[in-house]
């Protein structure tokens, strides 16, 4: 069983604890990595060592790609009408907005943003894109939609 981070905050702008798996996600649950490895997230505003996550190697991939292959032909896929897609997508966009506050507090700390820029900017719009796709999936009838590098500026999004 993967170790988890945890961390208390006391800030006028958030007052709380998180915790947060660090461990692979492969096929539904947090694992250890095959070979045991880790990455150090560092806080780029002190230098310091915020904590290490799991490092995934080739092993892991040869685990991982299999069983995305699996729920992708069994449980998801073309086995999930686009009605299901969207309602699914937008229920995650609904515990992104749940927990707003813990994301961007959690990015704030890993990337050394402002909290309001986190909260209000990235997680917010990150909350838009995924409501506004999720309006899309059951009105593309079986096409699919590229999507690529994309200049989320020169969109004409609803945010």
């Amino acid at each position: 069983m993967p170790s988890a981070f945890t961390k208390t905050f006391d800030t006028p702008t958030y007052k709380g604890t998180i915790t947060i798996p660090l461990g692979l996600y492969i096929n539904g649950e947090h694992v250890d990595p095959v070979e045991g490895g880790s990455i150090e997230v560092v806080n780029p505003t002190t230098g310091k060592v915020i904590t290490s996550i799991a490092a995934g190697t080739k092993a892991d991939i040869d685990i991982a790609a299999p069983a995305a292959q699996k729920a992708y032909k069994t449980s998801w896929g073309f086995k999930v009408p686009g009605k299901e897609r969207g309602r699914l997508m937008f229920k995650l966009a609904d515990l992104m907005e749940e927990h707003i506050e813990e994301f961007a507090v959690l990015d704030a700390l890993a990337n050394g943003k402002a909290f309001k820029t986190a909260h209000t900017g990235d997680n917010r719009g990150a909350i838009s894109v995924m409501k506004y796709y999720a309006g899309w999936a059951d009105k593309i009838n079986g096409k699919v939609i590229e999507v690529g590098s994309v200049d989320c500026g020169s969109l004409n999004h609803p945010y």
